[in-house]
């Protein structure tokens, strides 16, 4: 009997990680510039630590307040961003506002560095009653050059929650006193998501729309088969969307032919992929129907399938020689007593994808269902992790297994459950 823990995808993933891996992901590509700097996501990476380990040496602490009143730049960047990789809340002040709700501000947070530049200059009191940290060398105080911690440099480590505060952000109130609102890392987290739905969605009108006329010029009674399809497409994306703008939908649970539903992502990938990759089909014809809400299980046999035909279609023209021809293997079969957390199932639905790519890299092997993770240059790190998320709700699980010049991934699919809510033959798990 095999055993396994669902992966969870954590709730969130702090701004601070995402850079350290993009960092590792894309070190040379530009993650940041100006009229005056510009630095690769390797660079920003060094530096957010340069920043954090300056701060700890100053004596700040996580929870400490970082405050900056500047013209937006690569260094208020990567001064908002280091200081985040320290656990410190940043306040971000904007240089338009008067001199006493500066004050203000400043005493409302309790703030333990103060960066600024000249647009901030003529804001602050002569002497200033706080030490300055100038970023563009042009105001009264230490130079950033001078402040920053040297090369190298490395921070105490420090692990974001959801809970703990990210930055005050500071409204001018209806008295015109500045009030701050303190937003926790949870909730920058999920604008970041909602952000992305929103790039997703936009398209997916224009694209509906598209169809339905190319649909009313078609001769063809054929053709209208691939328009039903693209509309459809844009139906579930738009509602894929919608699912991550706003709270997640339980699944419509239905008995499922999986065959059905593989056949409909093979068709759509293969015209995706044409005569580039091959994808073979390995079926167990006696699988009877699994339980699933069938358009959420499409999602995600088309993320994962869809990433395999991606690595496929993007390797290097050297290391695809050597895997000729580019494979994508579909195969699917019965899984005896498997334990997913506490149930341990008597019968499992598994399918497997398996490719013959360059292989998942060793740093990205534990961290694959994390939103934003990715090893392709083009995506964006969420299929898989809406992938596994959706199949924790089925009560299933996604397993994968890489090595150079195969990847597998396991999708575990439970079967319809019986009169008394489980499936034939399931138990607990013991512990």
């Amino acid at each position: 009997m095999s055993t396994a823990t669902p992966s969870t995808p954590p709730p969130f993933r702090a701004i601070a990680d995402l850079v350290r891996e993009h960092a590792r992901q894309l070190p040379q590509a530009t993650a940041l510039a100006d009229d005056q700097d510009t630095l690769s996501w390797a660079q920003l990476d060094a530096a957010m630590d340069r920043v954090a380990a300056s701060l700890q040496r100053d004596g700040l602490s996580p929870g400490d307040v970082v405050a900056l009143c500047a013209a937006p730049s690569v260094r208020y960047a990567v001064l908002y961003l280091g200081a985040l990789r320290a656990g410190m809340v940043v306040a971000p002040l904007a240089p338009s506002v008067t001199p006493d709700q500066l004050i203000a501000m400043l005493g409302d947070a309790e703030a333990r560095r103060f960066f600024v530049d000249a647009m901030a200059l003529a804001l602050l009191p002569v002497p200033s009653p706080w030490p300055l940290v100038s970023l563009d060398g042009q105001t009264p105080g230490q130079t950033w050059s001078d402040w920053l911690a040297p090369e190298g440099s490395q921070p105490q480590p420090f692990v974001a929650t959801p809970e703990q505060p990210f930055n005050i952000i500071y409204s001018s109130g209806t008295t015109g006193t500045p009030k701050g609102i303190v937003q926790p890392h949870g909730m920058r987290w999920g604008h970041v998501v909602r952000g992305m739905a929103h790039e997703i969605k936009n398209p997916l009108g224009g694209i509906r729309g598209a169809a339905q006329l190319l649909e009313r010029q078609l001769d063809s009674a054929e053709l209208p088969e691939y328009t039903a399809v693209i509309i459809h497409e844009a139906d579930r994306l738009r509602a894929l969307a919608d699912r991550l703008l706003g709270a997640r939908q339980p699944p419509a649970f239905a008995r499922v032919n999986i065959h059905q539903i593989l056949e409909r992502v093979r068709r759509i990938l293969q015209a995706e992929a044409g005569d580039a990759v091959q994808l073979v089909r390995d079926y167990d014809p006696s699988l009877p129907e699994v339980w699933a809400d069938p358009d959420q299980l499409i999602q995600v046999f088309l993320n994962i399938m869809g990433n395999a035909v991606q690595c496929l279609l993007e390797m290097p023209p050297n290391q695809a020689a050597d895997r000729l021809p580019p494979r994508v293997l579909i195969r699917s079969r019965v899984l005896p007593r498997f334990t997913i957390g506490p149930r341990c199932h008597a019968l499992l639905c598994q399918v497997e994808i398996e490719d013959n790519g360059p292989g998942i890299s060793t740093e990205l092997r534990e961290t694959v269902f994390y939103p934003m993770v990715t090893g392709r240059s083009q995506g964006t790190g969420l299929g898989l992790a809406i992938a596994q998320a959706i199949m924790q709700q089925h009560g299933g699980l996604i397993e994968c297994e890489s090595q150079p010049g195969q990847t597998i991934f396991k999708v575990l699919v439970p079967f319809p459950p019986t009169n008394d809510g489980t499936a034939p033959g399931d138990s607990h798990a013991q512990p």
